[in-house]
């Protein structure tokens, strides 16, 4: 599977699309959907690792690394047919915000490609997280 990667303009602040990013790693949230279940089951200064029970009772492992000085989460996982890293970044690009994500999977030795395909879910992930960050900075703005 090849390195996918998108660029997406926000129209909010660093520290808000930023702060998003931050709170998903809390919330019963592993990306575009919420998760029937996750539990964190370490955590240090500047890592976690999370469990995440898929419908269908898949399971995996998430070991996400965040990097406040480069706003850049990088998401490592331990998965049934798929290893690989996820990174999200934002930053500031010529007077707006841009939040980047990478994608880096490749199937495991012995595993099928399946019909599914990870890049679209991280794709809305992004973008869900796009959404979430100007609808705030535009509620801010109404009152």
């Amino acid at each position: 599977m090849p390195v996918r990667r998108c660029h997406i303009p926000v129209k909010a602040s660093l520290e808000r699309v930023w702060s998003l990013l931050l709170e998903r790693l809390e919330r019963n949230q592993s990306g575009a959907e919420p998760s029937p279940h996750w539990a964190v089951v370490d955590r240090g200064t500047g890592w976690l690792l999370r469990d995440v029970l898929l419908p269908g009772g898949q399971h995996f492992r998430e070991r996400i690394t965040v990097d406040e000085t480069s706003h850049t989460l990088s998401t490592v996982l331990e998965h049934p047919r798929y290893e690989g890293i996820i990174i999200d970044r934002v930053r500031a690009c010529q007077g707006s915000v841009e939040l980047e994500s990478a994608m880096d999977w490749r199937f495991r030795p012995g595993t099928e490609p399946g019909c599914e395909d990870p890049w679209s879910h991280v794709r809305r992930t992004i973008e869900r997280t796009r959404a979430m960050a100007e609808e705030a900075t535009m509620n801010f703005y109404d009152h």
